[in-house]
């Protein structure tokens, strides 16, 4: 039963009177994919046999048996539990991005925790007992349940959703679940007896769905409304009854207060007399009608030019409005106008553009970082979520602080904790206070965030996506770091709308939780030979708001430095472009290069590059230099040189005792075997090439592949 490793406990960062009361009480459960289990996880059991355990000791039976296996905890609200849980099934929109509408009203300011379900499509809500709540019964109708009187359990993770972190009374949000559930219709999914709802109800849901014309449920209240503004007004009160009938038939979809008051709004826009309507409102029977439905509205509405596919195919509603980044107007959802008069902007305060990293990574927008295997940008983009978690500034610049999530396809967890070891120790703290820092490591697994391309072209979220979204509004970072492109894209990178999608998704994440998302990726072998940085299509730079790149310090195919970078800004639409900072690894982390010690100085090296294109120029031309002195002294002839490039003598003696103890050139001989005489030399024919070791070898910034154990995100 055992997962093979130690298991993360859950964390519940829960606290007031109400918790602490129900973390004593023994109403919890060990589960496994929602099965009441006994506490060794190995039979399954009644809900009342299962719920026998303390808060702790449910997650000492979770500790022992791993939560690989789809192994739980759940708690059971019993008549005089300290709390009562409310059950919210298919909660998000079917990208998995955003909560649907209605769900998103009814949690709004819930005021008490709510957190996300172990599926991660559902939420669950912990709310104060009050009297009376025992004589509700748990029966979900519209996917919304009140667990209260002893007869269902709910699963409980830990995740927390909506940031409040104590359970209290809510009284409104109760209010408001029991008042959706009652106006939606039958229960939506399984009862507890496991039974699959009958063929009946799924005959009625593709009724349903004929009789809307295929309009989304979203969409069917403005759909209706709009429609009846192409009917014309009854002309006889057995007209106005069949039309009011067919509206009132859409109290099952719509809920009853909607249906009733887009009818009141028809009979306001009709006229006449309205003083019974309250009362005939209820008197209205399809059935006595002929059996009529909206679809009589619709066809009504047809005859006078109404038409569905705008609000099938093209219906603007509030999820695409926030993915698109537009707030909602009053006008927006309804009639599909996702403009608004620029004079609106009129007396109100300019917003304040907001950066994670000032003038190179803003937030609310996708920054790629580009560089070749082994330059260090995943050591780099580590150093900056740890700066952000721990309120530091990041190569001398400054960074918002805030949670970070950081997302690996390549490093495993070994490497991860050996990279942050030495970070952490940089920085003057410990791996203790990283508790902001989410890791998710996929080195080895399937780590695509998208699906497709199916037959259209058209990418799709992954089961991962919607994980890393889910926990990106769970934990609110500010910074979210996602290595490797190569790794997370499942489409062909030369392709230039796939590029577009993707990075589309992207930003539609960085939007919904004001984050910026810091992509790395390698170059193509253009984008390595031009210096550019780019890779595949130029979509990718063309749809990121910023690109930085990160590249080896190499000037006339000379690398005097293995160990220095030049981490340069190629776009920045908010900023500046161009800009370049010189850092240098050092003992595990980069530094800026005036802050290095002990190490070549910026000086040294630009030396030892001029020295060898001065060297090489003479070995070609046939003129011999020496290190021992006299009018062929290297260091003198080169400083008299018109491509000495301002180098001063001292600066290449010193060059020139550093290459020869590094090897990089040699001591000759030439002339005839009586009177040979030493030279300079270039040490090989590949003079050219950098060293195998430093920051791209023994210094660790290798490439490296492997398992990495996830901390805080989970695929579905």
């Amino acid at each position: 039963m055992s997962s093979g490793h130690a298991t993360v406990r859950p964390r519940f960062n829960l606290s007031g009177t109400v918790w602490k009361q129900a973390e004593k009480e023994r109403n919890w459960l060990l589960h496994r994919d929602k099965i009441p289990v006994n506490p060794t996880g190995v039979t399954s059991v009644h809900r009342e046999k299962a719920a026998t355990l303390t808060h702790e000791e449910a997650l000492d039976a979770l500790a022992r048996v791993g939560e690989a296996g789809g192994y739980g905890i759940g708690y059971l609200p019993r008549p005089g539990s300290a709390m009562v849980a409310v059950d919210i099934d298919d909660a998000f929109d079917a990208d998995g991005l955003f909560l649907r509408p209605e769900i998103a009203a009814l949690v709004e300011d819930a005021g008490t925790y709510v957190e996300i379900s172990p599926s991660g499509t559902g939420l669950r809500g912990l709310i104060a007992r009050s009297d009376g709540d025992e004589k509700v019964n748990g029966a979900e109708h519209g996917g919304v349940g009140l667990f209260a009187d002893g007869k269902k359990f709910c699963t409980v993770t830990g995740h927390n959703y909506n940031g409040v972190c104590e359970v209290k009374e809510a009284a409104t949000f109760k209010d408001r679940v029991l008042r959706y559930r009652e106006e939606h219709g039958a229960a939506k999914g399984k009862a507890e007896t496991g039974a699959d709802v009958d063929t009946s109800a799924q005959r009625h849901q593709e009724s349903n769905r004929s009789t809307w014309r295929g309009i989304p449920t979203r969409n069917r209240a403005a759909a209706l409304t709009e429609a009846l503004q192409r009917v014309p007004a009854p002309e006889t009160d057995d007209e106005w009854v069949r039309i009011s009938a067919a509206i009132h038939s859409a109290s099952d979809t719509l809920g009853e207060h909607v249906a009733q008051d887009i009818w009141q709004n028809w009979c306001d826009e009709i006229g006449g007399d309205q003083s019974q309507n309250e009362k005939r409102w209820g008197s209205f029977d399809s059935s006595q009608q002929g059996g009529v439905t909206v679809a009589t509205v619709f066809s009504e509405a047809e005859k006078n030019g109404w038409r569905s596919a705008p609000h099938v195919f093209s219906a603007i509603g509030p999820g695409d409005l926030e993915a698109l980044g537009i707030s909602p107007n009053a006008s927006g959802p309804a009639s599909g106008n996702i403009f608004f008069p620029a004079s609106d902007l009129h007396g109100q305060a300019v917003p304040a553009r907001q950066w994670l990293v000032p003038d190179m990574i803003p937030r609310g927008t996708v920054t790629l970082l580009g560089g070749d295997g082994g330059t260090g940008k995943s050591l780099l983009a580590l150093q900056l979520a740890v700066a952000v978690v721990l309120g530091q500034n990041w190569l001398e610049r400054s960074a918002a602080s805030g949670n970070a999530v950081y997302l690996s396809a390549e490093d495993d967890r070994a490497e991860l904790h050996r990279r942050l070891d030495k970070i952490t120790h940089a920085a003057g703290s410990s791996l203790s206070a990283l508790d902001k820092l989410s890791l998710c490591s996929l080195a080895g697994k399937d780590a695509l965030l998208a699906t497709g391309p199916d037959k259209m072209g058209r990418l799709n979220t992954s089961p991962l996506f919607r994980a890393v979204q889910r926990a990106a509004l769970r934990e609110k970072p500010s910074l979210i770091v996602l290595d490797t492109l190569a790794d997370l894209f499942p489409g062909n990178e030369n392709d230039r709308a796939q590029a577009r999608q993707f990075i589309g998704m992207l930003r539609g994440l960085a939007m919904a939780t004001d984050s910026a998302v810091l992509l790395l990726a390698h170059p193509s072998q253009h984008g390595l030979s031009t210096g550019a940085g780019t890779s595949g299509s130029t979509a990718w730079n063309g749809s990121v708001r910023s690109r930085l790149y990160l590249a080896r310090d190499t000037r006339d195919g000379y690398e005097p430095d293995p160990d220095a970078r030049m981490l340069s800004t190629k776009k920045a639409n908010y900023g500046p472009v161009g800009g370049e900072i010189r850092i240098r690894w050092d003992d595990g982390v980069f530094v800026p290069m005036h802050s290095t010690g002990g190490s070549a100085s910026a000086p040294d090296a630009e030396a030892e590059r001029v020295f060898l294109k001065l060297l090489n120029d003479y070995q070609a031309r046939g003129q011999h230099v020496n290190a021992k002195g006299g009018s062929n002294y290297a260091p003198s002839t080169f400083a008299n040189d018109s491509d000495a490039e301002n180098v001063p003598k001292q600066a290449f003696r010193r060059a020139m005792q550093s290459l020869l103890k590094k090897g990089r050139i040699v001591e000759a001989e030439h002339g005839s075997p009586t009177r040979s005489r030493k030279h300079l030399a270039l040490a090989s024919s590949n003079e050219t090439e950098t060293s195998d070791t430093g920051a791209a070898g023994e210094n660790g910034l290798s490439d490296t592949t492997g398992e990495i154990e996830p901390r805080a995100l989970s695929s579905e």
